[in-house]
């Protein structure tokens, strides 16, 4: 049975494709029409995840519309846009809500579509939109910043909520704090959604631990630095620790010699992997992986990592053992990156 997902201005069909199963039949923002389509197409999915949505060019998606798939027994989930609104809408109706923003819509955190609608072009295969509110809140909210700034966003139409509208708008320092900590909300939602295990509860969908196949999120960019580099900033910014930096693991301290972290970072470094304990690793990702960071820090020659390696009193022996939680490293970084 095939899985039918309305997501482009989100999160593009060549960005996620590659590391989702191929059930999946990726089509662009739903409007109103496109699931009776479905039907008389002939096709009735086993589920369909509806993301984006029009609502200005067209008619948007209908709640009887919805309604009559789900009456069908197709399971219809909310995610992230449109999608999440509709899910907070027609919860116990048969709609399914996931995400961030669908809770924020049930709590009441938000209420209307302006939070999630964006005004965006495609150029070259890529798009080219305007910000959303509901990550300018996240991001406001994440960081600990005045709530006015929420409303500062909030009056700016959406169509002109660009980066140079809000330099204009925002006070100096909260705009730099902003832009540089971005985060992207809406990708997340639907990126943690689909590389995730979940079960149903009451009107919602929960996650549980991630797939095995994280390491095709290479795909994702990390603003070009080196994997080394992109874990070590994610182990700094992890917050609120109190853990023994005793962990009973004897590879932990070789790890972290090879990452050269301070005692602080340690203990940070031993959360992210009492976390991901049960992600397991085959050989073949690991040694792949392991060639790619050593690429990463321009060793050219063997002798050059052999030498880094001794000055760190890491034994060969060892390195499969510390590359598998690196990888676990790279992974929690990937998962919980700001999208």
């Amino acid at each position: 049975m095939k899985k039918i997902i309305f997501c482009d201005s989100t999160l593009s069909k060549k960005h996620i494709s590659p590391s989702i199963s191929s059930d999946y039949i990726f089509k662009p923002a739903i409007k109103r029409g496109d699931l009776i389509k479905l039907l008389d197409s002939g096709l009735l999915p086993e589920e369909v995840i509806i993301v984006d949505g029009v609502f200005e060019q067209s008619t948007s998606i209908s709640h009887k519309e919805i309604m009559h798939m789900s009456d069908l027994g197709v399971k219809v989930i909310g995610i992230s846009s449109i999608g999440a609104l509709r899910a907070a809408e027609l919860k116990g109706y048969g709609m399914l809500g996931y995400g961030e923003i669908y809770s924020y819509y049930l709590r009441g955190v938000i209420d209307g579509d302006d939070e999630v609608a964006i005004s965006y072009v495609k150029k070259n295969g890529e798009i080219k939109s305007t910000i959303p509110l509901v990550n300018l809140r996240k991001t406001i909210i994440e960081h600990n910043l005045s709530s006015n700034l929420i409303d500062i966003c909030k009056k700016i139409f959406f169509k002109d909520r660009t980066w140079n509208t809000l330099k204009e708008k925002l006070p100096e320092y909260e705009f730099k704090v902003i832009k540089g900590n971005y985060i992207d909300l809406k990708r997340k939602d639907v990126v943690n959604y689909l590389l995730s295990k979940h079960v149903e509860e009451g009107g919602g969908i929960i996650s549980t631990k991630p797939y095995t196949y994280f390491w095709k999120l290479d795909l994702i960019k990390y603003n070009n630095k080196s994997k080394i580099d992109f874990i070590i900033n994610h182990i700094k910014q992890i917050k609120n620790v109190s853990l023994s930096a005793s962990s009973g693991n004897d590879a932990f301290p070789k790890l972290s010699a090879y990452l050269s972290l301070n005692e602080s970072q340690k203990i940070k470094m031993i959360k992210i992997l009492n976390e991901m304990r049960g992600f397991q690793l085959t050989d073949k990702y690991c040694t792949k992986f392991m060639k790619s960071i050593i690429r990463d820090q321009g060793f050219k020659v063997a002798s050059e990592f052999s030498m880094h390696l001794k000055s760190n009193n890491i034994e060969k022996k060892d390195l499969m053992t510390i590359f598998n939680l690196l990888y676990k490293l790279y992974v929690h970084a990937l998962y919980h990156f700001k999208f």
